[in-house]
């Protein structure tokens, strides 16, 4: 009778177990991917959001099974044809292990074609 009560309350502890574990990866990855992408996203604005269509990469032996990549797309509305940019829709998703979990971070944002060639600084914005 003793064994029976130990042997269900051991399948209980290990069920709870792997949920633990399971909640900790969840955990981990909702706190890192937004971090990755935000990096990702302020690389891409220092450089410009220069001659970027689309890119991927990993996010380096610190962060192993991390994946990243972007697109940056042109969107067209009459309304945003007043801008004196263009609009560019920018996505950054951040993927653990081929895609097991995924974070997607978009923006919009008035991307300049060329460069002030006097300064090397973005045109006006």
């Amino acid at each position: 009778m003793a064994v029976s009560i130990l042997a269900i309350l051991l399948v209980g502890v290990h069920k709870l177990q792997s949920q633990m574990v399971s909640m900790s990866q969840a955990t981990r990855f909702l706190t890192l991917a937004p971090l990755l992408a935000q990096n990702r996203m302020a690389e891409l604005e220092r450089r410009y959001f220069k001659d970027i269509d689309k890119d991927s990469g990993d996010c380096g032996k610190a962060f192993p099974g991390y994946v990243w990549s972007l697109s940056m797309e042109t969107t067209d509305s009459d309304v945003l044809k007043k801008l004196a940019y263009p609009m560019r829709k920018i996505e950054v998703s951040v993927s653990l292990n081929k895609g097991e979990r995924t974070y997607r971070l978009r923006t919009y944002r008035a991307v300049p074609d060329t460069t002030d060639r006097r300064n090397n600084q973005p045109g006006p914005s």
